[in-house]
């Protein structure tokens, strides 16, 4: 389907005198092609100042906007950021509060907890094996490593490795008696 577009057509055929069919039947009529050129050339300055006289206030009102949604902005930037340094004072208050309630119970805390380590580092030191052997007992190794505990353990010609207080004595089992009950 074609779309007609309505244009107005200018004739400017002859001169003063002549009338044309086309003059009859045109928008508009002039006398002479100069005069006919001229109005054309009229209408599009009409046109070109429209235009430029409606692009400046589009400009005008684009910049109105700007200016006018930028101070918007710039109010609600300065209402947050009132707002966001009230509820850092805030927060920081608060935690100050809790800083200075549990600091106490910190330092208990750590006190009790170094009384512990204190406490178990002096049951630690008292089974100390150096201490014991120090006092006269020994500990009695077979050769791959285990300890003896009964005569049950070892065997004539066993080696046998005891640690003692001052070093260490290597032997060979020779026999073995069991302790009478």
């Amino acid at each position: 389907a074609t779309r007609s577009v309505r244009a107005p057509v200018f004739t400017g055929v002859g001169h003063e005198i002549d009338r044309t069919v086309v003059d009859d039947v045109a928008h508009s009529a002039f006398k002479t092609p100069t005069a006919c050129a001229a109005a054309v050339g009229e209408r599009a300055r009409y046109c070109i100042d429209a235009f430029e006289d409606t692009a400046a206030g589009l400009s005008a009102a684009a910049r109105n906007a700007l200016v006018a949604a930028a101070g918007r902005i710039e109010d609600r930037a300065s209402r947050a950021a009132r707002a966001a340094g009230g509820r850092l004072e805030q927060a920081a208050l608060r935690l100050a509060h809790a800083r200075a309630r549990t600091a106490p119970a910190v330092r208990r805390a750590l006190d009790t907890a170094a009384a512990r380590t204190d406490l178990a580092e002096a049951k630690v030191a008292a089974h100390d094996p150096t201490l014991a052997l120090a006092r006269g007992w020994s500990l009695t190794r077979r050769a791959d490593g285990t300890v003896v505990r009964s005569v049950h353990d070892v065997a004539a010609g066993d080696e046998l490795t005891t640690l003692v207080g001052d070093g260490t004595i290597v032997a060979t089992v020779s026999t073995t008696e069991e302790a009478p009950r």
